[in-house]
């Protein structure tokens, strides 16, 4: 199965130079994150990074 990078781009995924490395572009309205939301996002980028 071929990925459509396209696609990808447009849900927020970003290919990189690397093979098989992607970027993950982070959509927030308004620019207003909570704390506990930053947390989380912390704890994924740690977990998946």
């Amino acid at each position: 199965m071929a990925l459509n990078l396209e696609e990808l781009k447009a849900g927020g995924i970003i290919s990189q130079r690397q093979k098989d490395m992607f970027s993950v572009r982070i959509r927030i309205v308004g620019g207003n994150v909570s704390p506990t939301q930053l947390r989380k996002i912390a704890e994924l980028a740690e977990q998946y990074g």
